[in-house]
């Protein structure tokens, strides 16, 4: 197992639950190691980590902090962020110099998912951790599965809320997901994405309502 560092969403609690339900439904060993309101270090095996987070709800950004080049690709000139939750300011150009690349830092502090799909790669920095990101949570799939025929947003649970609620429900692949009282279904949606079954149980309101009149002799 190695160590990896989970950015975690807007409710960190909740994205932690989600993440030990996701990891023990599916017998993944792991260990937490450190925990804040916005880091999960973490060891776990090496896994799928670009299908993780698509699956995941509450997690932002995923990093390993064990890797061999900072550069993987073929590029001379390239760009960088730098993630920092620690209370050094790091740089690490001269890294890139040793492996013979040229390399702008773009982007600093707490960088979010649309500008990291413009870099080239991307770093955490926690503590004394450095970790090079693997996966990221992006925004742009999910604007395009929110156009549907009928979108309430008042009354429609958001996609990652949904991804939470089926990861914290133990389901994975192809467990059965019973989902009651669908409203517009964006459960379902994502249950389907993730290849569950699911089940849809019909419940007419008006006949358990005069059934229950009955009972009462009214």
């Amino acid at each position: 197992m190695e160590k990896y560092i989970f950015i975690l969403g807007r409710d960190p609690e909740l994205s932690i639950l989600e993440l030990k339900s996701y990891l023990k439904s599916r017998e993944i060993k792991h260990n937490i190691l450190e925990s804040t309101k916005e880091i999960l270090l973490i060891e776990l095996p090496a896994l799928d980590f670009k299908k993780m987070i698509k699956d995941l709800g509450g997690i932002v950004k995923i990093g390993k902090t064990n890797f061999k080049h900072f550069y993987d690709g073929s590029k001379k000139k390239i760009l960088y962020g730098i993630n920092n939750y620690s209370y050094k300011q790091i740089d690490i150009r001269d890294k890139f110099e040793e492996e013979g690349v040229k390399a702008y830092l773009n982007a600093k502090g707490r960088i979010s998912p649309s500008k990291s799909l413009n870099l080239d790669e991307e770093f955490i920095i926690f503590k004394n951790h450095i970790a090079k990101v693997v996966a990221v949570f992006n925004p742009k799939d999910y604007k395009k599965r929110d156009k549907r025929p009928h979108l309430d947003p008042l009354r429609v649970s958001s996609i990652r809320l949904s991804k939470i609620l089926i990861n914290l429900s133990g389901a994975k692949e192809g467990s059965l997901l019973l989902d009651p009282f669908c409203g517009l279904g964006t459960i379902l949606q994502e249950a389907l994405l993730e290849s569950k079954k699911i089940k849809l149980l019909q419940i007419n309101a008006k006949k358990i309502s005069s059934g229950s009149r009955k009972k009462d002799g009214k």
